[in-house]
């Protein structure tokens, strides 16, 4: 008998808001069972668990390949998935868990939407060009469109910053010339 039982059900906004302790990916999934409790799934690494009911602990029902064996089928915290992997990393590329470090899907969208908005389009565009075009969350779609919103605005304040700059510099020598000028005629 474990001294640990899981979470029954499991919110379904934790989906959006959870992220996977393997790969940090933020798309996991939610698989709900009539007798059994919930498990979070990663579609980035594969890895299939349930929480503990305090939430310090997680119980791994599949993992990736490669994964760490002292982890399987046992309650762990955190810190002991991060601490293994981390050996498991530093012992050699035979032994690395084989996890992405990065977000492709992720990626991609942001990767998107920041093109789209940087051709002018609106943010009702860009976000039924994202949802036309891959499988995202509504809360996944509106934090990338703030993320590219926000970068783009910082681009405009750069780029208005340095013609600023230039300006100034350009108005500033000709003022210098017309004054050096005067002196001479």
């Amino acid at each position: 008998m474990s001294l640990y039982s899981a979470i029954e059900t499991f919110p379904d906004e934790w989906s959006r808001k959870a992220r996977c302790p393997i790969c940090k990916g933020i798309f996991l999934q939610i698989f709900h069972f009539p007798n059994s409790p919930d498990q979070m799934h990663c579609p980035q690494c594969e890895v299939v668990f349930t929480i503990e009911q305090k939430g310090e602990h997680l119980f791994f029902v599949k993992c990736p390949n490669h994964f760490p064996d002292s982890l399987k089928d046992r309650w762990v915290t955190r810190y002991e998935i991060s601490e293994k992997i981390a050996k498991s990393v530093n012992n050699g590329p035979s032994a690395a868990v084989n996890i992405p470090t990065a977000n492709p899907l992720r990626a991609e969208a942001v990767r998107r939407a920041r093109n789209l908005v940087q051709l002018g389009n609106s943010k009702e565009n860009v976000r039924k060009a994202l949802a036309a075009s891959m499988q995202l969350t509504e809360f996944a779609i509106e934090e990338i469109l703030t993320d590219a919103f926000n970068v783009y605005q910082i681009k405009q304040k750069k780029q208005f910053k340095t013609t600023a700059i230039f300006t100034g510099i350009i108005t500033g020598g000709i003022i210098l010339l017309v004054i050096l000028l005067s002196f001479w005629f």
